[in-house]
């Protein structure tokens, strides 16, 4: 067989040509594969407010592990409550905050801009960053709705991002002196707030000259009883008040609704429910100003009920570690009831990233969480709360704290528990509302219970005035 003749000029610009092409395909792989990671030693921060050292050194410890060609250590330091926040904004200020910090449910609005949401693909490529980035794009919203309760999707995701993966939620729930109730014969507790008045109707006691000998529950006031901001406002959401403007970010609580055609206002009469208990001309009058703290109320007996959150049991037993007391659901509207629409009260810590974390990208000038040719602080931040959201770890870190999940997977675990299964069966219809500045809303809230108690004005006067003073913290658009 004749071999076919090749021209020698042909066959070298076949040859170069082929060249050229590997020569622009080893460029672009070279170009796009995740650069070679430079492992260092990295000390990172971290700050809280109730747990103390021994509670996160073992998941710090076994955290430290997963990085074993590099030295990763986390210093976790305990802040007192009362000076948590100052400390924290002082010190991201002056460029020496932790890399991790606690924050209230109700902080993002106010300090975002202090946050680092976990890495998106918006931000950074599988193909720059290689399984690197994977952990992190898996947490997608979608996949954040499906583990965790709604409260956390309500306070933790902003236009898409995340910003905290929380190990739990607690809830305001109703705390009960078991003793008291059979000695009245009152079998259980009350269910719906028409029982509950009806409850409070039996319980209280007066004196000869009609003090309060005995009341039925803590509540109606400001400054003696804890958290009573919280209290109205689970009131305000069971009664279908509308908190917020979720675009503009404005206080609609004072506004009014249309039901059957004619303006009806709910802030109002959430706020007037609850003032009823201290008022001396309403039935279910229980509570006054002369009170001693509704918590010690509660132990000394002085108080059948009250309402709060899972963290006061431990005070509660420490104080009265006799005390035959009982944990129920907080009570609902009898609509609620029936359409099994139940509406309750979140509250909790979480943890976040600080912006101060990240790196400066020299070609745009601004700080990026992840840096492909080195780990970052933020990425380990990140990835640390990707290792406590596990539910192996979340559970040991409940166990040892004895706080309910925000995990869903984990309600069932918990839901037998005597003190913790009515909290941990709450965080599942548990909402908030986005607050432009927690303390303030405190403030003004308790200014409010003040205003229609003792200076005889109208519940929708008082809920007017609070509104137009949150709103002078609300940017204008």
């Amino acid at each position: 067989m004749e071999i076919p003749y090749i021209n020698k000029q042909r066959l070298m610009l076949i040859v170069g040509s082929i060249a050229i092409v590997l020569s622009v395909i080893v460029i672009i792989w070279i170009g796009f594969r995740p650069p070679p990671i430079t492992l260092e030693k990295l000390n990172l921060t971290m700050w809280g407010v109730f747990d103390d050292s021994d509670v996160y050194g073992p998941f710090l410890a076994e955290f430290a592990k997963t990085y074993p060609k590099a030295k990763v250590t986390i210093h976790y330091k305990k802040i007192p409550i009362d000076t948590y926040e100052s400390e924290l904004i002082n010190a991201l200020a002056e460029q020496r905050g932790p890399d991790i910090f606690m924050i209230q449910n109700s902080w993002l609005q106010k300090h975002q801009n202090k946050l680092y949401p976990i890495p998106s693909a918006t931000n950074y490529s599988t193909a720059r960053y290689g399984e690197r980035i994977a952990p992190f794009l898996a947490v997608t919203p979608t996949a954040f709705g499906q583990t965790f309760v709604p409260a956390a999707v309500e306070d933790l995701i902003r236009n898409g991002q995340i910003y905290s993966l929380p190990l739990y939620v607690d809830t305001l729930a109703l705390f009960y002196n078991e003793e008291t109730f059979h000695s009245v014969g009152i079998p259980e507790p009350p269910s719906s707030w028409d029982q509950f008045i009806d409850t409070v109707v039996r319980l209280t006691k007066f004196t000869a000259k009609l003090a309060i000998e005995r009341s039925g529950v803590a509540m109606g006031t400001a400054d003696n009883v804890n958290r009573a901001p919280d209290i109205v406002s689970l009131l305000m959401l069971q009664n279908g008040t509308q908190m917020t403007d979720l675009r503009t970010h404005r206080m609609t609580f004072a506004e009014a609704v249309r039901i059957e055609n004619r303006p009806y206002f709910p802030g109002s009469s959430a706020l007037e429910f609850y003032t009823n208990f201290s008022n001396p001309r309403k039935q279910p009058f229980t509570w006054d100003n002369r009170a001693p703290y509704s918590i010690d109320s509660f132990v000394d007996g002085s108080a059948t009920m009250m309402f709060n959150y899972a963290y006061t049991i431990p005070t509660i037993k420490r104080k009265a570690p006799y005390l035959q007391f009982a944990i129920a659901p907080a009570p609902q509207t009898e609509q609620s009831l029936q359409d099994d629409t139940k509406i309750n009260f979140a509250s909790y810590w979480t943890l976040g990233v600080s912006r101060q974390s990240g790196v400066m990208n020299t070609t745009t000038g601004q700080s990026q969480c992840l840096q492909p040719s080195r780990i970052t602080k933020c990425e380990v931040a990140w990835d640390f709360q990707l290792f406590m959201a596990q539910k192996d770890i979340t559970q040991a870190y409940l166990t040892k704290t004895q706080r309910p999940t925000a995990r869903k997977d984990l309600v069932n675990w918990q839901r037998s528990d005597p003190y913790l299964g009515v909290f941990a069966l709450q965080s599942l219809t548990a909402h908030s509302w986005r607050q432009p500045d927690n303390d303030v809303v405190d403030k003004l809230f308790n200014e409010m219970i003040n205003a229609v108690n003792l200076q005889n004005k109208t519940p929708q006067e008082a809920l007017e005035a609070a509104s137009k003073e949150l709103n002078l913290l609300v940017p204008l658009e």
